[in-house]
């Protein structure tokens, strides 16, 4: 179904984000039943395993979906010639990658229990791929309202099963067979829309020209792609492997569950500026300029904010909804908190680099990101354990939004008293009061930290409304 011009991109865009943001609240009650019920050991061991094959599922698509939006949409070079060769390689790498997937366990894991765990996502991997090809093909189709509807049915479908599950006293073996099942079925039943709502046919074609041109265009998104889920699932690898203690892996995963769920969502609010960048690179009107300031501030401001928050309502929040079995993941939180914003800041860059066509520089600043992560896991981790691996990743992300901040600068002004000097004095001022108040009172310290932290933009002059205005109009 298409709709002309502004209408379809509104349509669309709102399916999309609305199948976002069902799944995060989904998993959100997803994570917080199941982490509840298996305990930190069993539940550091799931997040590991589905770190594990996540990692596996950019391989899978070789940064095709991309570009299978731009051509489908465009219906450059043959779009039905794109269609053809880009599920015929889907289905070969799927499958290949499937297979890798679960050698490689068999090869580092000598668990009986995480071997089946990846044997069964491996399986998962096969759906997930298929189903996120279907959404590439739904996005350049201008049909995104068949995402929602697949999103809603097999995620729901997923944490109502799984749910059961764990309260009934199953373990994470059952989990796995329900998530496998789940994108499976996901894959195929997006596959059926595909031929019988679009109207297109699955068939097989190996095309070589097209499918040359589709893995060349490729190449800058799965290399993306790939380092950015190192960066994400990495640790949760490198603790297993590392000689972390099991439930120590359970706290971090949690911790780090925080940061993905609140990151997908800000990702999402960064990638909906990409119409608007473009259209500014086009007619040169300043405005990628205001976005840049707004980027920092807006970084900042949710930074200090959600880490308030962390520090004020952690410990009764954690025990409440996880029990006191997690209260040792209380001060990683913080640590995620203070991430989202750092992360915010990078898929702003990456956005307004996206908007000029700056591709490669996205790649080299990941690579950096995640060799710099990798580099200083080690170190860091011995010498603060837990702590350290957040610090590293937290250096990961910050590399990652420096270079890109040096590609931006070269045709943007940067005025670091405004972006940086200013945001961070804001932020010691706030944590200087939120923090010895939050130990008398959790509420006290949440209101008094937000009300420094307001009073302090508006007095250090951060909240700029002419630019604001300029921005938005």
């Amino acid at each position: 179904m298409k709709t002309p011009g502004a209408k379809s991109i509104f349509v669309n865009a709102l399916y999309s984000s609305g199948a976002r943001g069902l799944s995060v609240v989904a998993r959100a009650v997803y994570v917080v039943i199941v982490a509840k019920h298996l305990g930190p050991e069993s539940y550091g061991l799931y997040s590991y395993a589905l770190a594990w094959y996540l990692l596996f599922v950019p391989i899978s698509a070789l940064g095709m979906d991309s570009v299978l939006v731009r051509e489908i949409g465009r219906g450059r070079f043959g779009s039905e010639a794109v269609f053809a060769a880009s599920l015929s390689l889907r289905g070969v790498t799927s499958l290949l990658v499937a297979i890798l997937c679960f050698s490689t366990a068999v090869v580092f894991e000598e668990s009986a229990e995480v071997r089946s765990l990846l044997l069964v996502l491996s399986v998962a991997l096969l759906g997930r791929s298929l189903a996120l090809w279907a959404t590439a093909v739904f996005r350049g189709s201008e049909s995104s309202q068949y995402i929602l509807s697949q999103e809603a049915t097999y995620r729901l479908l997923e944490v109502v099963l799984g749910v059961l599950l764990v309260i009934n006293g199953f373990g994470v073996i059952a989990l796995a067979i329900v998530h496998a099942s789940c994108w499976v079925l996901q894959g195929l039943s997006s596959m059926y829309l595909v031929r019988r709502r679009l109207g297109r046919p699955l068939r097989v074609s190996f095309h070589y020209p097209t499918a040359r041109k589709l893995l060349s265009d490729g190449m800058p998104f799965v290399i993306s792609a790939l380092v950015g889920a190192w960066l994400v699932q990495g640790a949760l690898v490198l603790l297993r492997h590392g000689g972390g203690d099991p439930a120590g892996l359970g706290q971090f995963a949690l911790a780090l569950q925080v940061f993905v769920l609140l990151g997908s969502v800000v990702a999402e609010l960064a990638f909906a500026a990409i119409p608007v960048l473009s259209r500014s690179e086009d007619r040169q009107d300043g405005k990628t300029q205001h976005f840049l300031d707004a980027t920092f501030r807006i970084a900042w401001f949710m930074s200090t904010a959600l880490t308030v928050g962390a520090v004020a309502l952690g410990r009764p929040v954690v025990s409440a909804l996880f029990g006191e079995s997690y209260l040792p993941s209380v001060p990683l939180i913080v640590w995620a908190s203070a991430l989202v914003g750092i992360f915010f800041l990078g898929n702003g860059l990456r956005s307004m680099l996206v908007a000029r066509g700056g591709y490669y520089r996205i790649v080299w600043a990941n690579v950096a990101g995640a060799a710099a992560f990798t580099a200083l896991y080690f170190p860091l981790s011995e010498v603060m354990a837990l702590h350290g691996v957040f610090l590293a990743l937290c250096v990961g992300y910050l590399l990652v939004a420096g270079v890109q901040v040096v590609a931006v600068g070269k045709y943007l002004s940067l005025n670091w008293g405004w972006l940086v000097g200013r945001p961070l004095l804001a932020a010691t001022l706030t944590m200087g009061a939120c923090m010895p108040l939050s130990v008398a009172n959790p509420f006290v310290g949440l209101v008094g930290g937000i009300a420094v932290l307001i009073l302090s933009w508006f007095l250090l002059g951060l909240v700029p409304l002419e630019k604001i205005r300029a921005t938005l109009g």
